[in-house]
C-alpha cells in the first residue's frame, strides 16, 4: 500500500508476503500522516523498508506487528528525511525504541498456512503469544473468542486485538475523531463478583438501550435505556442477584449495536 497527502488511518489489516522493489513491502508513505494501528505486517519484502518506509511524513503506529519483513535497508522500518514515525505498544523484530514496545517472535498460529493469529493456550495452542494483553493500555478487545483478541485487561497487538477506533490515542498533539458508531470496550473487571463496569464511547447523542443477555440469547435485563450524548459513557451492572456464568452486554442504538462476552464468578 502507498499514500501520499493524507491523514487517515490504517486498522485491523494483515499484510503479509508482499514485495516492493524499491520502498515498503507492506506500507509506503510520502507527505502523509498516517495512524497505523492494530495491524499485522510480517514476511515482506522491499529494497528498502521490508514493512514499511516513508519519507517526509509522521506517522503514528500503535498496537501493531511487525515480523520477518525483509530489505536491503531497514527490514522492518526505513525512513528519509523523516523524524523517526512515533511507534508504540508494538511488536518489531530487531527492536525499536518507544513505550511498550517489544521484540519476542509472535506465535502466529500457523503463518505456513496462511493463520496469523496469536497462539494460545486457551484455544488448544501449546504457547501464549507475548503480544497478547500487551497492547496499548488504553485499548481494549471487544471481542474475547480464539477468533478475535484475547486480551482480558489491554488489548492485544496485532489485527485481532483491539476496537475498531482507539478513543484514547493522541495523534501528534491531537485528539482522533470520535468512533464511527459504537465503541464498546470489554467490561471491567473481567472475570467479575456481583458488579463490572460496561464502557462505551458514541459517535453521536443517541437513543442507547444497554441490556444483558445469557449464553442462550435470552435477556436477563435492561441496564440503561435512554438518550446519551457523545463521547464516553460507563455504566455498571450489579450481578448480585445472577448466579455464575457468561453473560453478554449489548449495546445498541438505532443503527447499530455491539457486544461483548463477561464472566460472572462467585
Amino acid at each position: 500500500m502507498c499514500d501520499r497527502s493524507s491523514d487517515t488511518i490504517i486498522e485491523n489489516n494483515t499484510m503479509v508476503k508482499n514485495t516492493a522493489r524499491a520502498y515498503g513491502g507492506a506500507i509506503c508513505l510520502w507527505y502523509s500522516d498516517l495512524i497505523i494501528i492494530n495491524n499485522i505486517i510480517a514476511y515482506n519484502s522491499a529494497g528498502a523498508g521490508g514493512g514499511y518506509s516513508s519519507e517526509f511524513s509522521y506517522p503514528l503506529i500503535v498496537n501493531s506487528i511487525f515480523w520477518g519483513d525483509s530489505s536491503n535497508i531497514g527490514n522492518e522500518i526505513h525512513v528519509e528525511n523523516d523524524p523517526e514515525p512515533v511507534v508504540e505498544f508494538c511488536d518489531i523484530d530487531g527492536s525499536w525504541e518507544g513505550q511498550g514496545n517489544i521484540n519476542n517472535y509472535p506465535l502466529f498460529r500457523d503463518p505456513e498456512n496462511g493463520d496469523y493469529h496469536l497462539m494460545a493456550i486457551e484455544c488448544g495452542d501449546s504457547f501464549d503469544s507475548p503480544c497478547i494483553d500487551a497492547g496499548d493500555p488504553s485499548i481494549f478487545d471487544y471481542l474475547l473468542d480464539c477468533d478475535w483478541g484475547l486480551g482480558y485487561e489491554r488489548s492485544d497487538m496485532g489485527a485481532y486485538g483491539g476496537m475498531a477506533i482507539p478513543t484514547d490515542i493522541k495523534e501528534h498533539e491531537r485528539d482522533l475523531e470520535l468512533p464511527r458508531g459504537i465503541c464498546l470496550s470489554q467490561n471491567y473487571p473481567n472475570p467479575f463478583n456481583s458488579s463490572t463496569v460496561i464502557n462505551y464511547s458514541l459517535s453521536k447523542t443517541s437513543f442507547v438501550i444497554v441490556s444483558i443477555y445469557n449464553v442462550l440469547g435470552q435477556l436477563e435485563t435492561t441496564v440503561f435505556e435512554g438518550i446519551q450524548q457523545a463521547g464516553r459513557q460507563s455504566i455498571t451492572w450489579d450481578a448480585d442477584d445472577y448466579p455464575s456464568g457468561v453473560y453478554f452486554a449489548r449495546v445498541e442504538t438505532d443503527k447499530r449495536s455491539a457486544n461483548i462476552r463477561m464472566v460472572l464468578l462467585k
